[in-house]
């Protein structure tokens, strides 16, 4: 029987992502948690396109880290120089050195903020000195950068609305802030200081403002009559409000569970609820893009559990992974990714704007990470799995053909295994390892198996793998 090539695999087909279903969905694998065809995503990259583990994350906590981080803003001084500076649930506040990726400082060691809220901003009010604004249950405090050490005034503004969920967002020239039922801003007149409207925008009182962002136009914000729960399904809206009508200017009505984060994606948002990303803009009504569980999503009063990278979005939830959907690079399609695993507690925390090629991660388990997008050659507990592809008629595999971008090196090791339905139990189809193959860039596979549908699990167990493309070669069977 004369062989055949069958399925190949390459960049373009994994470019598609991971689906949401095993038998469905646009992408090439099934499960990819770590996988990162983007490491080093930029100009003349070298490892773009490869099949490959991403880095693990860095645990940069320190002994420093000491609650949970809520919110962060960064701010530069220099070429090289910057900082970026996060509160937390316990009321620390930390102080993260750009320059290098080590360990934060306690901002105010051995003091710590009562009744700290998820917001925090760094404003300069047309008088020109700078602050670091902090939000509590029913206050708002600031910082002096360039006043003397420990220059904290925990109370510099009162009479917030009594709640956790202060998120803030620079818009215009003004710090946006979720009050409740209502919206704040923080602002300043010409040649004066900073002052603070508490009500600039209000709603029903059964509503409470969990995220804000812009169009460039219009402020937009989420609004919910949920108060946390996964399971009962709250009212959520978003509004868009000009910043100076009496009244939010339109509004849509998103039909999840929650809303817990909105990043800004394309020409409008992404809004990340309870169990789907649903996309929207001025003009579109939201659609619901992508199917999430449970855990997948920021969870609840953690809006900045999620930022941009490229023309991306990457969001973690309850789940010790961080997922990406969009583009890492223009020259694809929009997909989505699980790229960042391997750290300890679910996701408050996403910082990937503060530096080039970095990403800054606080979970819940009183931990900040460090993650470069240049990294490779991390583990994973759980392989990556593509999606069961039709071979139409029962059929048999005689031969896998695997290319690398690289070739193998000290400690590298991979094993492909297959399945033919999930009644049935994976199975090595093959191995290799640098000490038994050598520095090559080809390997060739031999077993002979039976299927009429085939998924491969790609086993990264040590080293660092780079998989150009995968060729499956065989015949059908005659009847």
């Amino acid at each position: 029987m004369k062989i055949k090539l069958l399925l190949k695999l390459a960049a373009k087909d994994f470019f598609n992502g991971i689906s949401a279903g095993a038998h469905y969905g646009n992408g090439i694998l099934f499960k990819g948690g770590g996988i990162n065809l983007f490491v080093d995503p930029f100009y003349q990259s070298v490892n773009t396109g490869l099949l490959q583990m991403s880095a693990n994350p860095t645990d940069i906590s320190g002994g420093v880290i000491a609650d949970v981080i809520l919110a962060g803003d960064s701010r530069v001084l220099g070429s090289t120089l910057g900082n970026l500076y996060m509160i937390g649930d316990g009321g620390n506040m930390y102080d993260k050195n750009l320059a290098n990726n080590g360990a934060p400082t306690a901002l105010r060691p051995g003091s710590t903020i009562a009744n700290p809220a998820n917001g925090l901003k760094i404003y300069q009010s047309l008088e020109g000195l700078k602050y670091l604004y902090y939000f509590r249950t029913t206050k708002i405090g600031r910082w002096n950068f360039d006043g003397p050490s420990g220059e904290f005034i925990d109370d510099w503004a009162t009479g917030l609305t009594n709640t956790t969920e202060h998120p803030a967002h620079f818009f215009f020239g003004d710090v946006y802030f979720g009050n409740g039922d209502a919206l704040g801003k923080i602002y300043s007149i010409s040649g004066s200081g900073a002052t603070v409207n508490s009500t600039v925008l209000t709603f029903p009182l059964d509503f409470l403002n969990t995220c804000l962002n812009d169009d460039g136009t219009f402020l937009v914000a989420a609004i919910t009559k949920n108060l946390g729960d996964l399971t009962l399904r709250g009212e959520n809206k978003i509004l868009y409000w000009d910043t100076v009508s009496a009244r939010h200017n339109k509004e849509w009505t998103i039909p999840d569970f929650t809303i817990t984060a909105i990043k800004k994606f394309g020409n409008g948002h992404i809004a990340f609820c309870g169990r789907g990303m649903w996309y929207f803009d001025f003009y579109t009504k939201p659609v619901k893009i992508r199917t999430l569980g449970v855990e997948d999503a920021p969870r609840y009063g953690y809006p900045f559990a999620a930022d941009v990278i490229n023309n991306a979005v990457l969001f973690g939830g309850g789940s010790n992974f961080i997922s990406s959907y969009g583009k890492f690079i223009p020259e694809i399609s929009n997909a989505y990714f699980q790229p960042i695993i391997n750290f300890t507690g679910s996701v408050s925390f996403i910082d990937a704007i503060s530096k080039v090629n970095s990403v800054f991660i606080g979970t819940v388990s009183n931990k900040l990470y460090y993650w470069s997008l240049s990294g490779s050659g991390g583990t994973s507990a759980s392989y990556p799995e593509t999606v069961y592809f039709d071979l139409d008629d029962e059929t048999n595999i005689t031969r896998i053909d695997i290319l690398l971008g690289e070739p193998l090196a000290t400690g590298d090791r991979f094993t492909l295994q297959y399945q033919g339905d999930e009644d049935s139990a994976a199975a090595d189809y093959g191995s290799f390892e640098f000490d038994t193959h050598g520095a090559v860039k080809k390997i060739r596979l031999n077993k002979e198996i039976q299927t009429n549908q085939l998924k491969l699990l790609f086993n990264f167990q040590t080293g660092n793998v780079k998989i150009k493309t995968l060729k499956v070669y065989g015949f059908v069977k005659p009847y």
